[in-house]
């Protein structure tokens, strides 16, 4: 964050630019959230939600990652989230109805957005004894959409966004297609096969609210017949999606991808797709078919959790995965022929557990 080292501002000559152009109030935030300090989960997931009620609804996160220390290296590691608000309805007054900020009116905003940030670092429980040093909790804005900005207390974007791997290499690697003016946009899914916002929609709609705040880890799309699978299969490949494996199940090949763009919805964004043939005897009508979630917990304590908290009941549960060697589940058939299965590790994880055995 800037400003947070007195005597290196009070030394430094800084330039103030004026702001790029003019803007249309719908932009979005993007920030870097790092804490090393106390319960690192819990201050990330505190921090996420302030900055949630202070700003506006989560656009898309990238998931948390640890990394050693940068710039002061003897402390402990830190964990690292990138996030993406949509900060529309945090603008003020008439600029709400559609007018524009320019000049004055969006530096104003800009510095109560970093206020906003500096609150919740202090509230945190964040200490500023040493540049670059241990922390309870550190925002960083990243970008205001494109603002190009520079004064005494602020630089957009920031200046180290992609010196920094858990800033731009978050980016590069989960939200690279919400930022085209820095990464070349990539082939997405909606390319080769159908729309998944559809079956996402419906497939939230079957859940219980309970559990949306869990993360879809990925999609499964069947086909009709054996040519449509080779077909699909083959068009991904070709799209520059990258084939994890492909492997008998069930005496029949399953594929499963890695999307070279994600399927965004609420806030999450979806990697992997498996794209089943059909077994033998069995055709399926094509479609978006299941989607599959990792669980916070082990999974016999998730199910106790599941028929405490939500409206399902022991005879909404397939629990014939759940002695499963490797990466048991849980399943539950939805209405309009959808499911869910419940896993504790992801799919991406499994398939490199097995391809290393």
């Amino acid at each position: 964050m800037r400003g947070e080292s007195p005597s290196r501002r009070e030394n430094t000559v800084f330039v103030r630019k004026p702001p790029s152009r003019c803007y249309i109030c719908d932009m979005q935030l993007t920030l870097a959230l790092g804490t090393n300090l106390g319960n690192r989960e819990q201050n990330l997931a505190r921090a996420r939600q302030s900055l949630m009620d202070y700003i506006g609804p989560l656009v898309a996160r990238t998931a948390v990652v640890e990394t050693p220390a940068w710039g002061v290296t003897d402390q402990p590691a830190f964990l690292n989230q990138v996030i993406v608000l949509d900060a529309t309805r945090n603008l003020r007054g008439a600029h709400r109805a559609g007018a524009r900020l320019t000049g004055k009116a969006l530096v104003d905003q800009l510095h109560r957005w970093l206020d906003v940030c500096q609150h919740i670092e202090q509230t945190g429980g964040r200490e500023r004894k040493l540049h670059w040093g241990p922390r309870t909790i550190d925002i960083d804005l990243i970008f205001a959409d494109d603002v190009h900005f520079e004064d005494h207390r602020l630089s957009l974007p920031h200046p180290w966004w992609n010196k920094r791997d858990f800033v731009g290499g978050l980016l590069q690697r989960e939200l690279a297609d919400l930022f085209p003016q820095h990464y070349p946009p990539q082939p997405r899914l909606e390319e080769v096969l159908p729309s998944p916002t559809p079956f996402l929609e419906a497939f939230f709609a079957a859940l219980p609210p309970q559990i949306h705040h869990l993360p879809i880890d990925h999609l499964c799309y069947r086909v009709a017949n054996q040519t449509d699978y080779h077909n699909y299969r083959d068009a991904l490949v070709a799209a520059g999606h990258e084939l994890l494996t492909e492997a008998p199940i069930s005496g029949r090949p399953i594929a499963t991808f890695r999307l070279l763009t994600p399927v965004r919805f609420r806030g999450q964004a979806i990697h992997l797709l498996e794209l089943p043939a059909p077994k033998t005897g069995s055709p399926y009508p094509a479609g978006y078919e299941h989607a599959e979630m990792v669980v916070d917990q082990s999974l016999p304590k998730f199910e106790r959790w599941l028929l405490q908290h939500t409206t399902f009941a022991p005879e909404d549960l397939d629990q014939s995965g759940r002695n499963k060697p490797l990466n048991a589940d849980l399943r539950i058939r939805l209405d309009h022929g959808m499911s869910i299965k419940f896993h504790e590790k992801p799919l991406d994880e499994i398939i490199s557990i097995e391809q290393g055995q």
